[in-house]
């Protein structure tokens, strides 16, 4: 998927406005849009960011942010692209660890989805290949604290 609407598409029929700077997306609510609509007017710049980041595009491919996950989780709370798995898994998957088909409690059956513990709380983006035994993690919750040990 290359765009964020392609993205938010395989997940929700539900529109999502976005707001483009460069090749970064974000999320904006109506004051926030008009406050940067008078400074693009009177002060004739563009701002660098605003509001919730949801990704960044690039000639290949979208990599969406946590908070868009998040807000995904939230508008398809009874999706086809959640995968469910035990909370012990949950933890691993926050590590950075795939998932086991013996720990996924409900998923479809193949493509990307939202991996979420058994109380519906997004953990991250996961893959499942048609007859595949795993969800490779993709991104999870937990990789921002691994970075800020670094």
């Amino acid at each position: 998927m290359k765009t964020a609407e392609e993205f938010i598409e395989h997940f929700t029929e539900k529109k999502i406005d976005i707001y483009r700077i460069k090749n970064e997306c974000f999320l904006l609510d109506k004051d926030q849009k008009e406050i940067i609509d008078i400074i693009q007017k009177e002060k004739k710049i563009m701002p660098k960011h605003a509001g919730t980041f949801l990704g960044k595009e690039s000639k290949s491919r979208f990599a969406p942010s946590l908070a868009l996950l998040e807000l995904l989780s939230k508008l398809s709370k009874y999706s086809d692209k959640k995968a469910v798995i035990n909370e012990k898994s949950s933890w691993l998957f926050l590590c950075g660890r795939d998932v086991f088909a013996k720990s996924v409690i409900s998923s479809p059956e193949s493509g990307l989805v939202l991996v979420q513990n058994g109380r519906d709380e997004n953990l991250g983006l996961g893959k499942l290949e048609k007859g595949m035994i795993r969800i490779m993690n993709l991104m999870d919750r937990g990789d921002f604290l691994r970075r800020e040990s670094k």
